[in-house]
């Protein structure tokens, strides 16, 4: 945690999952057993709440897992709302946001995320998935829409 807070602290520090989307049904039945790592599941609501949140301050934290990564990166239609942008929107309630996923059970959604769109489409609606599948990959540079 100590690392990270260091890292954090540099001003051009951004943070992202490595992770793919599981239901809370997933894990491997044929060797070797194992089930999704926690951070599969919680994340995103760990670094809102320890670090943009704790750390960082709401805006600033959000800015690094928005805007400064898609402008890095070179997603011109990323990372803020505006016309002509992609909506990709985040609806949560921050003093809610917790992380639920335990190494014993890590198929646990986080809390506090009420509406979630992925391509203009909603992905969470009212804390349910939709199972929209609205997501993409998107590559460097490229407009993402």
């Amino acid at each position: 945690d100590d690392v990270k807070r260091v890292f954090y602290k540099h001003p051009r520090a951004m943070t992202g999952t490595d992770t793919k989307l599981f239901d809370t049904a997933a894990e491997q039945t044929i060797p070797p057993y194992y089930v999704p790592n926690p951070n599969t599941y919680g994340g995103m609501a760990r670094y809102i709440k320890r670090y943009g949140i704790g750390m960082l301050g709401l805006e600033e934290g959000i800015r690094r897992i928005t805007s400064l990564p898609a402008a890095t990166i070179g997603l011109r239609d990323r990372g803020e709302i505006a016309g002509g942008k992609t909506a990709d929107i985040v609806v949560m309630t921050p003093h809610l946001v917790c992380e639920k996923a335990t190494d014993d059970e890590p198929r646990q959604y986080p809390g506090g995320f009420d509406w979630v769109l992925v391509n203009g489409v909603f992905a969470l609606a009212d804390g349910k998935h939709t199972l929209s599948r609205s997501g993409k990959m998107l590559r460097h540079g490229s407009a993402s829409g």
